[in-house]
């Protein structure tokens, strides 16, 4: 068979979550691994251990190492409670906007949950024609590809995220992960790799990789 064949397995990966090991073998920044999947729990690295340890722990990660074999389990790290990110300016043109809650006014120090509960609540000013099983075309192929996966999304909420997209805007996500656990997180850079979103997460001051169909509610940064 013509090609390149794939880099010798150096050491395993597994866990019980099988969308996090598809995160894994989706993020730009653990691309120098070579991870490949095996099965919906089980990845193998191109690096040895040590190596890979190191780099899932950099992007993020709570992997641990198990036997002698090179066998590396992983896992989520408790997601850490955090003040609510002070305001920014808006990157790109941005077009009208609703009056919906802002992340900027919302107090300083209030609590994840709290936040959480204000981007459940938020209206918009003015009620938008909602595509989804209405034969209402989307505005661009962005929004089309957005509201695909984010099932749980309003066409409000998806046409913020593919505004987001397409001119550098930063916006605020709740965000629910595999574990279960809700958080409020500020997303930045973001580019659509369907299912999943890169972005520039500001809690965790790197980029991560978030599935479309976790996030839950969308207001603007």
């Amino acid at each position: 068979m013509d090609g390149c064949a794939s880099p010798p397995a150096a050491c395993v990966i597994h866990g019980d979550e099988p969308a996090l090991l598809a995160e894994l073998a989706a993020h730009r920044a653990l691309s120098k691994l070579a991870l490949r999947r095996l099965a919906p729990t089980v990845l193998v690295s191109g690096s040895p251990p040590a190596t890979t340890l190191a780099a899932l722990r950099a992007a993020g990660y709570a992997p641990v190492a198990e036997t002698a074999e090179g066998t590396v389990r992983i896992e989520k790290r408790l997601p850490q409670r955090a003040a609510v990110p002070p305001p920014r300016e808006n990157v790109g043109r941005r077009g009208p906007r609703n009056t919906a809650t802002r992340a900027s006014d919302v107090p300083t120090g209030t609590g994840m949950g709290a936040l959480a509960d204000l981007l459940l609540k938020a209206p918009p000013s003015a009620p938008e024609p909602d595509p989804f099983g209405s034969g209402v075309p989307f505005a661009t192929d962005t929004e089309e590809i957005v509201a695909g996966h984010a099932k749980h999304l309003s066409y409000s909420d998806v046409r913020q995220i593919a505004h987001a997209i397409d001119t550098g805007a930063a916006i605020t996500v709740e965000y629910i992960a595999t574990s279960g656990n809700r958080t409020v997180r500020t997303l930045s850079d973001l580019e659509l790799d369907p299912p999943y979103l890169d972005a520039w997460c500001h809690l965790r001051e790197a980029e991560r990789v978030f599935a479309l169909s976790r996030i839950h509610g969308v207001m603007p940064a």
